[in-house]
């Protein structure tokens, strides 16, 4: 059983490197019965026991019962001295995550902090959370268990990365930030904050006035003079500064309730307690490892599992946020830049007091290795549990699943040398490019200099029948249009093949992703690039099909090829649908969905499409021919080549044709989400609408004026909703996660088809990434905008 309190480890002042331990409490328990049962909630009957369940650094915890076997939980101060402030901010920070956020943290009862009060110490009686803490449970479970362990601990650092202050320090009523409480700086010293910057902060552990022995006060200038420095040069870095998040004060897995109900399910996260000396930081401190997945000297064989947990746990967190979304980029930033000179200063100065000896030792060594980074030595790794100076986890800032895959490298390169065509000499290296959710892709380079490209599939489960449809697309696309994509060399559909996974050899297009270059072009060329990203949608817009699905050889439309579609065969109805209608229920049928709970809405679902099926049954936009349609036309996905007259970019390649389909032309004719507006990323507005106006332009300038086509392509920008747009974006795009998110996104889909449904302001809109998202005018070529902070606001273009 869990206690809703301080589960600190016992320190003994002999053996410990800590230079504090308190004595034991004497309390008054009939005091603390008294006050049990007159100033509780009621309807439990007397306080019958208290049971001492624990003893941390800080506090001492109580299990008191009453007489209908209801508990709660008193958690003690040892340090009679310990200024009330402290308290007051632990209680201020547990009430404004349970007002603002979902994670579970234990109701406050009664507060008394008066060390001088009748039951002999400083107290708060709180809810009694059920559960174990991570740290008597972690040990006894296997990966998949552990995974979602770190998925529960991944969504509560989300919801903590979405509460923003602008200083740092500590919690008061009311959701201010006041003075930092923190248990190395004594109240007494001045310049606890708040403060504006992390420079300001790093700086208040290191004042002139400090209590610190003098051998180690001695040292502080010169690490005042190089952390100014090492701040001053990351000045206005983003996971660095404002706005500032909520952090833990000891985030790690004795703080953590777990409840496991059966050996059959995974356990499920029921509190997360001890809130104590929390504050709030820069959103680098709160995108952290859990410690429990971090390697340490005295557990060498965990080494490849925590280095597989790490990476994974990335992605976990990185998933909480929109896709292509600026928060998720700097989710991933913060374990890319994990660094020394911050995770050891927290280590040394901000989380304990040390005794004499050892802290003249830490804080020199401290000195010491941020000289050597100023003058570009190598200094020690952000985390110091191994003595073999790892290099750092950079590969985890992928977004691949989960599944380490053991490539053969030997076999791989046998295959290129003796099956690949032309005469190019041995494959000599096999070296990492990139990875994605579904593939892993590497460099394969030959004696004669030449290269080409292989993608080898992340799950062996993948269905055969999409790497062979995507392969079919590609060389439809050769055959049948301009578009640059990469020729087939060799396609190996045997997920036990020697190599360890199904996999393309293909050909090696020149330049790079433009999600590398775009945001140092200038505006000039900027358009240019997304003007060819418009040709190329127009160039597939030729292409007509007779039916809705994803393609087979010669050019045959097959079953709909989708990695929401459950591998089962007979499952879902897959096609080939002849109407929208069949596309769109295909995605809701009685045994679809990812769980039950959602599943049980599609009726609903369907019953409120229905009318507005009937109502756009007639549309060109939304009937046959039928177009080709590349699901993720993103900048990830589009190559382009720069000259070295630094001339425009110039379109070189269009890659990742998976799950590629045939679908309605309104699907085809849609914004590349990274010139979609985010509130996250006010500052692109500007030049994404510039780079939206421009993309439709690209688009209509392809056809003669007057024209159908032509104007096929403004009704579909034109006629942007939500009710197309959210289906995609819920019921075919996505994999969901649990099955509670699934249900809610589901059951406000089909709330807001309702004909009485009155959205909020911000909802239902045809993009959901600005709130105040107002559709844009710039395919109406006459048309002057109104309003450079939004879009044109007298567009017939209806979100409705």
């Amino acid at each position: 059983m869990g206690s809703s309190g301080d589960s600190r480890a016992f320190s003994d002042p002999k053996e410990s490197w800590r230079s504090k331990e308190y004595p034991q409490l004497n309390l008054n328990y009939e005091a603390l019965r008294h006050i049990a049962n007159h100033y509780l909630p009621s309807g439990h009957g007397k306080c019958m026991f208290i049971d001492k369940v624990g003893r941390g650094t800080y506090h001492e915890i109580r299990l008191l019962e009453f007489e209908d076997g209801w508990t709660c939980i008193g958690r003690f101060t040892r340090d009679l001295q310990e200024s009330v402030a402290i308290a007051e901010s632990e209680i201020a920070t547990r009430k404004h995550v349970r007002k603002h956020t979902s994670i579970p943290v234990p109701e406050t009862y009664h507060i008394n902090l008066d060390p001088t009060n009748a039951v002999g110490a400083p107290f708060v009686l709180m809810e009694h959370i059920e559960g174990h803490t991570l740290a008597d449970m972690w040990p006894a479970l296997k990966t998949d268990y552990r995974l979602a362990v770190l998925s529960d601990i991944a969504k509560v650092i989300a919801q903590l990365a979405r509460l923003r202050l602008n200083v740092i320090g500590s919690l008061k009523m009311g959701g201010v930030v006041g003075q930092m409480q923190n248990q190395t700086i004594p109240d007494h010293l001045s310049g606890r904050g708040p403060f504006c910057s992390l420079k300001d902060y790093m700086l208040s552990f290191l004042p002139e006035d400090s209590d610190r022995p003098q051998d180690v006060k001695v040292l502080y200038p010169a690490i005042r003079e190089e952390i100014t420095r090492f701040c001053d040069a990351r000045e206005g870095i983003e996971v660095l500064s404002a706005p500032y998040r909520l952090l833990h004060g000891d985030f790690d897995y004795q703080n953590m309730l777990f409840i496991w109900e059966s050996p059959a399910t995974p356990p499920r996260l029921s509190g997360i307690i001890d809130w104590d000396f929390s504050r709030t930081a820069p959103l680098y401190h709160l995108c952290e490892y859990p410690r429990l997945i971090l390697d340490n000297n005295t557990e060498i064989g965990l080494y490849r599992e925590n280095r597989l947990l790490r990476k994974e746990f990335v992605r976990l967190l990185a998933q909480n946020f929109p896709k292509h979304s600026r928060e998720r980029e700097l989710v991933r930033e913060c374990f890319r830049y994990k660094t020394f000179a911050l995770n050891g200063f927290e280590s040394v100065f901000a989380t304990c007091t040390w005794a004499e000896k050892l802290e003249k030792m830490l804080v020199k060594d401290y000195l010491e290795q941020l000289q050597d980074l100023r003058e570009g030595r190598k200094s020690l790794p952000p985390y110091n549990g191994r003595g073999d100076s790892p290099e750092p986890d950079s590969e985890f800032s992928s977004s691949s699943a989960f599944r380490p895959l053991v490539l053969n490298i030997e076999a791989i390169k046998h295959v290129a040398t003796f099956f690949l065509p032309g005469n190019h000499g041995k494959c000599l290296n096999v070296r990492d490019l990139s990875s994605g959710s579904f593939h892993i892709v590497k460099l394969l380079e030959f004696e004669d200099g030449w290269s080409c490209v292989g993608r080898f599939a992340e799950y062996e489960e993948e269905p055969l029948i999409n790497l062979e449809s995507e392969q079919a697309t590609v060389r439809y696309l050769k055959k049948h249009s301009s578009l640059p994509v990469p020729e087939t060399y060799l396609v190996n559909n045997n997920p036990s093949h020697v190599v360890g996974t199904t996999f393309v050899l293909q050909e090696r297009l020149p330049g790079q992703s433009l999600s590398k270059i775009y945001d140092d072009l200038s505006i000039e060329h900027k358009l240019v690039a997304i003007s060819q990203m418009g040709e190329a949608i127009a160039n597939l817009s030729r292409l007509h099909f007779p039916a809705i699905g994803s393609l087979k050889e010669h050019g045959e439309v097959g079953p709909l090829q989708n990695y929401v579609y459950d591998d089962e065969p007979g499952r879902n109805p897959t096609g080939p649908h002849h109407t929208l209608k069949d596309f769109m229920f295909s995605f809701l049928s009685a045994d679809g969905g990812q769980f039950a709970a959602a599943r049980a809405l599609f009726p609903a679902v369907k019953e409120n499409l229905e009318p507005l099926l009937a109502e756009h049954a007639q549309n060109p936009i939304l009937n046959p021919p039928w177009r080709l349609i590349h699901v993720d036309f993103n900048w990830q996905n589009v190559l382009f080549q720069q000259d070295e007259s630094s001339g425009p970019p110039r379109l070189s390649g269009v890659i990742d044709w998976d799950c590629s389909f045939t679908g309605p032309v309104y699907y085809l004719y849609e914004y590349p989400p990274f010139i979609q507006d985010d509130d996250l990323e006010r500052d692109r507005w500007e030049i994404n609408k510039a780079a939206r106006k421009q993309y439709v332009k690209s688009i209509l300038d392809s056809f003669p004026e007057g024209s159908e086509a032509r104007n096929e392509a403004w009704e579909c920008f034109r006629q942007k909703s939500a009710w197309l747009n959210r289906f995609t974006d819920i019921f075919f795009l996505r994999r969901w996660g649990t099955e509670r998110v699934e249900k809610v996104f589901v059951e406000r889909y089909s709330q807001a088809l309702r004909k009485d449904y009155v959205p909020a302001e911000g909802c239902w809109k045809a993009y959901t990434g600005r709130w105040n998202y107002k559709p844009d005018s710039e395919f109406r070529e006459d048309s002057d905008d109104e309003s450079e902070e939004s879009s044109d606001e007298s567009s017939s273009h209806s979100s409705e």
